[in-house]
């Protein structure tokens, strides 16, 4: 049935003036660079020499050489340690991710009251809300790398009007009822099509009118169309203007990207110090209380598999009977 209170529109991003990503090149092995190893050798790794058997006088060879070289042969890995190449890969810019972030920003100031905007990743979701604050737009971010309270409160901010932006993975994408959401926006067509639906269905709620955007590619495009000519709904096309998109696209590239980038950094640090002392509390906590732990009795289950087959096998019969009891009644 067609919601004639929502507006669907989906806007098509352009990418011929956009670089290509670049894939980093595998580093290769440069025999000469490179000596080869023996089994004995901490760091072997040599799927050559050790996937075939060694004879009995190749073996003892080997040993012997290695027992004469002595610190020679310390010194020698210690040489070849320092040669070898341990420059991280430099920074690049996704500049098809840019793109889309230029877009977005575009329609956020375009719409800019009770604005919900769903992300695939969580990864996207918070490097967004980052962004958004660069260009003063108040927004917070709900996703599952957040606590239960984090979330609630994100989420009454946004009810109580403290911030504009609502931006979040599809967990807030359905069993919650936020009223008075006048649009809804997809940085990317999601995964399954059902969740298209329980997104843009945030909006046009108890009569309501609401607008859903989502930026497409072509494969997104073709997607959106097949679902919504499917569900015998409408699909507008919606213009941004394609300057203003390379202004913003090259304003992110040159100012922004970089500190974006950093902020990342940071984060995940942070994530990761904090389940390292979430870990490292925990083992202290079954160290501590080791005897206690240990005493408890072992759980059991109040039905084995086995019970709960004659169970219902048994609970089948009485309902037979049950039945052929009621129409002797009945008669």
């Amino acid at each position: 049935m067609q919601n004639i209170k929502l507006t669907q529109y989906s806007v098509r991003l352009r990418f011929e003036d956009v670089e290509k990503p670049i894939k980093p090149e595998k580093k290769r092995y440069d025999e000469k660079k490179y000596k080869k190893r023996s089994f004995m050798d901490p760091d072997f790794d040599s799927e050559e020499e050790y996937g075939r058997e060694k004879d009995p006088d190749e073996e003892s060879s080997v040993l012997s050489e290695t027992s004469e070289e002595g610190e020679e042969g310390e010194a020698e890995m210690i040489e070849e340690e320092d040669v070898l190449d341990v420059r991280e890969d430099k920074y690049r810019c996704d500049q098809y991710l840019v793109r889309r972030e230029a877009t977005l920003i575009l329609l956020a100031l375009k719409f800019t009251r009770r604005v919900i905007i769903f992300f695939n990743e969580k990864v996207q979701c918070a490097r967004a809300q980052t962004l958004f604050s660069c260009f003063k737009l108040k927004a917070v971010q709900c996703n599952g790398n957040m606590t239960q309270t984090e979330r609630v409160d994100a989420l009454e901010q946004f009810q109580r009007g403290e911030v504009d932006y609502l931006l979040c993975t599809d967990l807030m994408a359905r069993g919650l009822d936020i009223p008075a959401v006048k649009t809804v926006i997809n940085f990317s067509f999601p995964t399954e099509p059902k969740r298209y639906l329980h997104r843009i269905g945030r909006t046009a709620r108890a009569g309501a009118t609401g607008v859903s955007i989502t930026l497409t590619n072509e494969e997104e495009r073709k997607e959106i169309k097949k679902l919504t000519r499917k569900m015998n709904q409408n699909l507008n096309s919606y213009m941004v203007n394609p300057k203003l998109i390379t202004t913003c696209h090259n304003f992110i590239v040159s100012q922004v990207d970089a500190i974006l980038h950093d902020i990342e950094l940071e984060l995940l640090e942070d994530h990761e110090m904090e389940k390292a002392y979430k870990e490292a509390m925990k083992a202290e906590n079954m160290w501590k209380h080791r005897d206690e732990i240990e005493s408890r009795p072992k759980s059991e289950w109040i039905m084995t598999a086995k019970e709960k087959s004659e169970l219902k096998i048994k609970s089948k019969k009485n309902l037979k009977v049950m039945r052929k009891d009621f129409d002797e009644n009945v008669k």
